[in-house]
């Protein structure tokens, strides 16, 4: 939504409170001296004025050190 419409409501009635919340998690290792493997986890908990919403992200990655 590019007008937030949803958000400007909530900014003017102070019983809706909007929040957003993040965990995040990531983990590193080092298969060889020079490859590296990597994963990560993150969840993000929005808050709005008609309920509640969730999105889980993954990231793997691999990294070469010369």
């Amino acid at each position: 939504d590019p007008r937030n419409r949803d958000v400007l409501s909530g900014r003017r009635n102070p019983a809706n409170n909007f929040k957003n919340q993040v965990v995040m998690t990531n983990f590193i290792y080092q298969l060889r001296s020079n490859l590296l493997l990597s994963l990560e986890y993150r969840r993000l908990w929005t808050t709005y004025a008609t309920g509640k919403g969730r999105n889980d992200h993954y990231n793997f990655g691999i990294g070469y050190l010369f």
